[in-house]
């Protein structure tokens, strides 16, 4: 069965090369003689000379069209200069207090270690998910009165409705109190 696949897959591969042959053209470059590579240098020039437009020929459509933007009700400022400011990376790593600095040997102290770690991870959900479901449901009622479609609130109100699920989850996981 495997070889009957290999043939059909090496057939088709056949094909699909023999009919991309067929369909591309051959260039002009593979029928003429070969080049010395000065001659390189002189086609290459030319053809970047045909194929780059002068800019008197690129600027001579421009000064035909009326331009569509209206300039003279955008507020300009004499001396604005765009303001970026570039992104540089930290030169130090930023020192981490997540690090195990205890006994590698001893395994219960590792591996509380690692539930206090899994406990903070899940207080931190907890207390984003807060914030985070004040957020969503100050934007359905801003959605309600911009016209937000019916389906869009419906995923929106299922999202809370998860977000406060896994909050309850967690917090019947760490014991705490649920609201």
């Amino acid at each position: 069965m495997k070889h009957v696949q290999l043939v059909l897959i090496t057939m088709l591969l056949f094909m699909f090369g023999y009919f991309m042959v067929l369909i591309i053209p051959s260039s002009p470059v593979e029928s003429s003689p070969p080049v010395t590579p000065n001659e390189q240098l002189l086609i290459h020039d030319s053809a970047v000379k045909q194929q780059v437009p002068s800019i008197r020929a690129a600027a001579e459509p421009l000064s035909n069209k009326q331009p569509s933007l209206d300039i003279k009700n955008i507020p300009m400022q004499s001396n604005a200069k765009p303001s970026v400011k570039p992104y540089v990376p930290p030169i130090q790593a930023t020192p981490s207090n997540a690090d195990y600095t205890g006994d590698l040997n001893d395994h219960h102290a590792y591996q509380q270690f690692h539930n206090d770690q899994e406990k903070a991870l899940k207080l931190a959900y907890i207390t984003a998910t807060k914030s985070k479901v004040k957020r969503l449901e100050t934007l359905i009622e801003r959605g309600k009165h911009e016209g937000v479609t019916e389906q869009q609130l419906t995923f929106a109100r299922e999202k809370i409705a998860g977000l406060n699920a896994m909050a309850n989850k967690l917090k019947v996981e760490l014991n705490l109190p649920s609201q």
